[in-house]
């Protein structure tokens, strides 16, 4: 896979005792878009933690929202095609 200028930097963050947002945005905590990809593939493909998975695909595929194709031939080349997917209901919806 070909790195571009298209690709996007990841970063980690969490929530201080404030409720505020600290991102951890230094070299040390950045990861490139095929790291992300690379952890997708390992949590999901080769299944790890699906669930864990499955957060960080949805992170990616909304923070790549204007370059879906692009997003989903990546997806493609690592073995996951969410095209053909059906939507999942909540887990905790209640129906009456």
């Amino acid at each position: 896979m070909k790195i571009t200028d298209k690709d996007q930097i990841f970063c980690i963050a969490t929530l201080d005792e404030d409720a505020q947002y600290i991102i951890y945005n230094s070299r040390n905590f950045k990861l490139s878009e095929i790291d992300m990809l690379s952890l997708i593939k390992m949590l999901i493909v080769e299944r790890r933690s699906k669930l864990i998975g499955e957060k960080l695909l949805a992170v990616y595929q909304d923070s790549t929202k204007h370059r879906q194709q692009i997003t989903l031939d990546r997806l493609r080349k690592i073995g996951i095609d969410k095209e053909d997917e059906k939507p999942q209901q909540p887990k905790n919806a209640k129906f009456k």
